[in-house]
């Protein structure tokens, strides 16, 4: 949060303000990777995080093997200025928030068993609770707001102006790869993704002279969201992968983005030009699939 104030009561002042957070790359993961494994599930219960419907959950009573990788992202930017004078004036306040880069520069939620890995080869004595639940999840949530509030005085021109902007580029994926796999229960691989964001940018502009007062708002916000969960391997035609179930197999990709912009200017001026105007931009672009690919033989 960062604020800025100028005031000077009969000369000029200008008033800026900027505030910023950002997260580049980053990764967050779990696998299973070049391993045998056997959880038959007689040793007891374990607390896990699984997906429901879109959302992340605890289930209590999990038995068998878990991998789960869960991310959260959390900014709150403001950038707030004041400005009086009595001639010529400016305020402006802009905040941005960066998370991710375009390309190969995206935040990265990963969970995953990879190739060659055998869960439960032989499962003779195995509970009949036992699973294997493979989850990403990643959450963000963004305020982001710029304001700006000029008075005018005397002055023969004054300028307002708020914005907010950045960029979200982000990865959640989820995938079963094993030889081989086998569970007495259920099978789940899961990614999900959620996005909120509040963002508000505004400006007044007030003169009490004669004088052009110009106010504008602006909020622009760049996507790049993909969440992917498969079961098998990435591009097919690899080695047969096989998955069987005693129960089900689920297989999910899930992801929710809520937006809610608010933008605004008002100007008000007894001098003889005035003008206010506010733009908000989204551009939002990605892919959410969950698929089994041609190497993949799955029994439930």
């Amino acid at each position: 949060i960062a604020g800025n104030g100028a005031f000077n009561k009969s000369g000029s002042s200008v008033a800026l303000t900027f505030a910023t957070t950002a997260q580049e790359k980053g990764t967050t993961e779990a696998y299973i990777d070049h391993a045998d494994v056997t959880a038959l599930g007689n040793a007891g219960d374990d607390t896990v995080s699984i997906g429901v419907k879109g959302d992340k959950i605890s289930q209590d009573d999990f038995r068998g093997v878990s991998v789960t990788a869960t991310s959260k992202q959390v900014f709150t930017t403001v950038a707030a200025g004041i400005e009086v004078a009595g001639k010529f004036n400016i305020a402006a306040s802009t905040s941005i928030n960066l998370l991710g880069e375009g390309g190969d520069g995206h935040y990265t939620t990963l969970a995953y068993v990879g190739e060659g890995v055998t869960i439960n080869q032989d499962n003779s004595g195995a509970n009949a609770k036992q699973s294997i639940n493979v989850f990403a999840f990643s959450d963000t949530k963004i305020v982001g707001g710029g304001g700006a509030i000029g008075l005018s005085t005397g002055s023969t021109f004054g300028a307002g102006a708020g914005a907010d902007g950045g960029q979200v580029f982000k990865a959640t994926d989820a995938y079963l790869s094993a030889s081989e796999a086998n569970a007495n229960n259920v099978i789940a691989v899961q990614a999900y993704s959620d996005e909120s964001l509040l963002s508000f940018a505004g400006s007044i502009q007030l003169s009490t002279a004669e004088s052009s007062e110009l106010a504008g708002a602006l909020g622009v916000y760049v996507w790049g969201v993909t969440t992917t969960a498969y079961i098998g391997s990435a591009g097919g035609g690899g080695t047969t992968k096989t998955v069987r179930s005693g129960g089900s197999v689920l297989l999910a990709a899930n992801n929710d983005t809520d937006i809610v912009y608010i933008a605004g200017a008002v100007e008000f001026t007894e001098g003889t030009a005035s003008v206010g105007a506010s733009v908000a931009v989204n551009d939002l672009t990605g892919d959410t699939s969950a698929y089994i690919s041609d190497d993949a033989e799955v029994t439930a």
